[in-house]
């Protein structure tokens, strides 16, 4: 078997790698056909102890100033941004997509829509709205965290 250029071999959560002995795959390069690297499948129980993770975390980030969850997400995009190329490189690699592709559209949305978000949370446009329903009665809104979202990528 080829030297992978890739490790896949654990996931990240909870702060920290979770290295478990679990099933492979490997990932290949469908322009020629050489292995990229194996990829651990995830157990259900992995994804359970992921969510569990998650839903600890979104008890203080939940309570963690705008400003500084704006942050957070320009370092995101800022290091996405750092790294286009070689993320870039793997997603060709892996999927067979032109870098001309991968290295002006796919990392750059990323980190497009981080700082999106990272100026709409820190700029104050999640902010509530007050409404008059009638003279003496008013509504008002709150924006806010509810809770961790889970999503599976095409690919």
């Amino acid at each position: 078997m080829l030297s992978l250029p890739y490790s896949t071999r654990c996931s990240f959560f909870n702060g920290s790698l979770q290295s478990r002995p679990r099933d492979t795959f490997q990932t290949i390069d469908p322009s020629t056909g050489q292995a990229l690297a194996d990829v651990q499948t995830a157990s259900e129980s992995d994804i359970d102890s992921a969510i569990s993770s998650a839903q600890e975390a979104f008890k203080s980030w939940s309570k963690t100033p705008p400003i500084a969850r704006s942050r957070i997400l320009l370092k995101a995009a800022s290091l996405l941004r750092e790294r286009n190329d070689a993320l870039a490189k793997m997603e060709t690699d892996d999927t067979g997509k032109p870098f001309s592709e991968t290295s002006v559209v796919d990392v750059i949305t990323g980190a497009e829509v981080l700082e999106y978000y990272a100026n709409l949370v820190g700029g104050g446009g999640l902010n509530g709205e007050t409404i008059q329903l009638r003279e003496n009665a008013w509504v008002y809104t709150k924006k806010e965290a509810l809770g961790v979202c889970v999503g599976i990528g095409a690919w």
